[in-house]
């Protein structure tokens, strides 16, 4: 009894996939869903969408409370289950994408098909060293379904340059992209070029191109 109780207080919750096998990370909402009302914060490391149990999103909403999600070297098969994990927490106001993206590289990252759910109008993001590709399509997804953001934190850590045919070529659209999202809203940008080092950071009183 006094476990479901300390359970029915706890706020945030880390969920470590084992690097030795698929683990129990992707049952855990299936098993924690009754015991958690009160969960805001989910933290996830090492997760592998690919081998999510098939309950896995559909009870992911039960945890409605959740505004803080944190996704650290994932691991997707396919975009439309990012998507249904995002959509699944309607109060998520933070949002953390930390060393992440696809399994391989032939799969078409994002099909742009319609989610049952809205995305969540997150108010901080962080992209911390996800592949191209991954960045691309969720920027994408972000664009083609909220035409307006309220983004006041924005984190980015990436290379702005990448090599599709072994040569540089720049990938600013990411970057430009997402300042037209928070270009309005932002109070907090920071930007460093995981390609070469480069770091700059701007906290803008109203607008992006305002510096202190």
């Amino acid at each position: 009894h006094g476990v479901r109780e300390r359970l029915a207080k706890t706020h945030t919750i880390y969920i470590t996939q084992s690097n030795q096998g698929l683990g129990f990370t992707h049952i855990l909402p299936l098993l924690l869903r009754t015991y958690l009302p009160n969960l805001q914060r989910m933290y996830f490391i090492n997760f592998l969408f690919g081998v999510c149990n098939p309950g896995f999103f559909a009870m992911l909403p039960q945890f409605s409370l959740v505004t803080h999600l944190l996704l650290f070297n994932f691991s997707l098969s396919t975009f439309s289950g990012f998507r249904r994990m995002i959509c699944a927490f309607p109060c998520l106001d933070k949002l953390e994408l930390r060393s992440g993206g696809f399994q391989s590289q032939a799969m078409s990252p994002y099909t742009g098909q319609a989610e049952s759910r809205s995305i969540p109008s997150f108010t901080q993001l962080v992209l911390n060293r996800v592949e191209s590709r991954f960045a691309e399509a969720f920027v994408q997804w972000m664009i083609s379904h909220v035409k307006h953001w309220d983004i006041r934190f924005l984190d980015i850590a990436h290379d702005f340059y990448y090599r599709p045919d072994f040569g540089k070529k720049p990938n600013n659209g990411i970057i430009d992209d997402l300042f037209g999202l928070s270009a309005s809203t932002a109070e907090h940008v920071h930007l460093q070029d995981a390609g070469n080092g480069m770091c700059t950071s701007r906290r803008p009183t109203s607008k992006i191109d305002h510096d202190d």
